[in-house]
């Protein structure tokens, strides 16, 4: 079960049902450099990425949370299982999934979806970036585009949950002026969360296009 998920019935609003925290990666980094010289885009994902993307999540996952959340949610996780779980996400025709695509290779992620628990909101669910994609600026970009598709889709508002403790994640993301919409426990595993959101969705946007 997601974190998303479980806010929502703590909250008591209902929601898409998927696995797993989905939630933002730790160690982005804004830094401009050589790498974005490189065949690199970011464009909606196919079904041929799956297999990539599982195991992009996994990793970034294990990585990333470790000492955050309690063991077994980490241990359980396999790629079979991410890969599973986004190719039900991108069957589903209101949620958009894009992939970085860096030298013919998925290097990133950025899931989003309706949130019902608030009204006209989206939900980022995921974004994680690979290591080797890392000191560009490309988790800004994703979160762009993930901007984009909410303001496309009809939404006026973004909405992110970050787990304390994953420090970069939230610097980066009230850096680029996401403001606090609540503090919350995971009933699950009782990590604490916060859910924030960004407002001006054609702001974020251009962030994007910043170096």
């Amino acid at each position: 079960m997601e974190r998303a998920q479980r806010a929502m019935k703590s909250s008591g609003s209902a929601g898409l049902r998927h696995s797993y925290l989905l939630s933002p990666i730790s160690h982005l980094n804004l830094c401009g450099g050589d790498r974005m010289k490189q065949s690199t885009e970011i464009r909606p994902a196919r079904e041929a990425d799956m297999e990539a993307v599982g195991r992009l999540y996994t990793d970034s996952w294990q990585r990333t949370y470790r000492g955050l959340i309690p063991d077994w949610v980490l241990d359980e996780m396999t790629p079979e299982k991410s890969r599973d779980k986004w190719t039900r996400y991108r069957e589903q025709k209101e949620n958009g999934l894009f992939v970085l695509e860096r030298d013919g290779a998925v290097a990133g992620l950025a899931a989003c979806r309706p949130f019902p628990e608030r009204e006209n909101s989206a939900l980022l669910d995921s974004l994680h970036v690979a290591p080797e994609a890392q000191g560009s600026g490309w988790g800004r970009k994703l979160i762009s585009r993930a901007a984009r598709w909410a303001r496309e889709s009809g939404f006026r508002e973004l909405v992110i949950f970050v787990v304390q403790g994953n420090r970069r994640a939230e610097q980066l993301y009230r850096g680029m002026g996401a403001k606090e919409l609540y503090f919350f426990h995971d009933p699950v595993d009782g990590a604490p969360s916060w859910a924030l959101a960004w407002e001006d969705l054609e702001a974020l946007e251009e962030l994007g296009d910043r170096n």
